[in-house]
């Protein structure tokens, strides 16, 4: 794990358009901390997109990272180019 103030980027893939996008986030949270030893009160800036998708297609992903992963990320995904 890097080291904190972290950045979070959840995806979810539901079936039903009538499924709140931050449902699932809470409870997946606490476990992604439980596991991999962090505390989420460092998490200081979040993402969350909500996909639908068909019945039993249903999935998560997740990225976690600090400050630098941040402006990595949003570089790579909205095509920015990083100033030093």
């Amino acid at each position: 794990m890097p080291k904190p103030p972290y950045f979070i980027v959840f995806e979810f893939g539901v079936s039903s358009k009538l499924a709140d996008w931050d449902n699932p986030v809470k409870p997946l949270q606490d476990i992604i901390q439980k596991k991999y030893g962090f505390d989420d009160r460092d998490i200081l800036v979040a993402k969350v997109d909500k996909k639908i998708t068909k019945k039993n297609q249903e999935y998560f992903k997740f990225i976690i990272g600090n400050n630098k992963d941040f402006v990595k990320y949003l570089c790579d995904t909205y095509n920015l180019k990083e100033i030093n």
